[in-house]
């Protein structure tokens, strides 16, 4: 028998196990829709990295 790895209620339980409450995930919908914010979150700072690497190379800093 498989058994999945990747499943919410594992990522609610990770989510459980953070320390001092950060996320404390009572179902699986908590689970998505912290994941959905964290996503964005890095995204941004992605995207922000980026237009910051195209400043540098053009000459001008922030």
């Amino acid at each position: 028998m498989k058994t999945k790895f990747f499943t919410w209620a594992t990522v609610a339980r990770i989510y459980n196990a953070m320390p001092l409450g950060v996320c404390e995930c009572e179902t699986i919908e908590n689970a998505k829709g912290y994941t959905k914010v964290l996503v964005l979150i890095v995204i941004t700072f992605l995207l922000a990295g980026m237009y910051d690497a195209i400043l540098l190379q053009k000459g001008g800093a922030l």
